[in-house]
């Protein structure tokens, strides 16, 4: 399943920086590194607005990361946090907007913190 594998490579992203605390943005740029080696399709820092359903604009926001298995077509929208204390409630509520707001075919979305000097990934599932 593409989900597991992207959370597998999450955790070699995790334990490549073990050594030091690093931003979020270079969990992003190894993550996409590796995701990209193993045959995934990586945008970053995409722009989504926020519509209602009549056409209105009311805000935008930026993806992490649209992650695109390349034979299976399946999409997920990753949110990175990194160095930050786990606040599921509200990044949770981050990556649903996202979703809702993504123009284009997802398979689901993944939530993942990296927590600087250690080597284990916390994710969940939307």
């Amino acid at each position: 399943m593409c989900r597991q594998r992207i959370v597998e490579i999450a955790h070699d992203t995790a334990k490549e920086l073990s050594h030091a605390g690093y931003r979020e943005a270079a969990y992003q740029n190894v993550l996409q590194h590796l995701l990209e080696k193993d045959g995934f399709a990586v945008r970053s820092e995409v722009g989504v607005v926020y519509k209602l359903s009549d056409g209105f604009c009311f805000g935008h926001g930026r993806l992490d990361l649209i992650v695109t298995h390349k034979e299976k077509n399946e999409t997920f929208i990753l949110e990175l946090k990194a160095g930050v204390r786990p606040n599921r409630r509200r990044d949770l509520g981050q990556l649903a907007r996202y979703m809702h707001h993504y123009n284009g075919e997802l398979t689901g979305g993944i939530l993942l913190y990296f927590n600087s000097w250690d080597k284990d990934v916390m994710f969940y599932f939307l």
